[in-house]
């Protein structure tokens, strides 16, 4: 009697008998559910502390980072002077936030990544 099945299939497991995939059958998400904690992608970049021999250093990465103009790069090391923490960069993704926070780092300021 000839073999019906093709060689390269197997022949079908059903949930009775364990199967390939046991955990469709038992009511379980598919290839491993959702992820057990979600890591975020997207950062919001503040500026938090800076130093004040380094002024000029940081409002001109201030300028590079955001593309405004001096007087709005000044505002915000300003603000950042007084504490409270202007916004460089809104959802930006994990990369480029941590690069602008190394760059920052460099001249002596510190980024928050919200």
């Amino acid at each position: 009697m000839p073999d019906e099945t093709k060689k390269d299939e197997a022949p079908f497991v059903g949930p009775a008998y364990g199967g390939p995939y046991p955990e469709a059958w038992r009511g379980a998400p598919a290839y491993g559910g959702p992820p057990k904690s979600f890591e975020q992608v997207y950062f919001d970049v503040m500026l938090s502390t800076v130093e004040p021999v380094q002024m000029i250093n940081t409002i001109r990465l201030i300028r590079d980072v955001t593309g405004c103009a001096l007087g709005e790069a000044k505002r915000i090391y300003d603000e950042a002077s007084q504490d409270k923490s202007p916004v460089l960069k809104k959802e930006v993704y994990r990369v480029e936030a941590r690069d602008i926070e190394h760059k920052f780092e460099a001249v002596g300021a510190k980024v928050l990544l919200q």
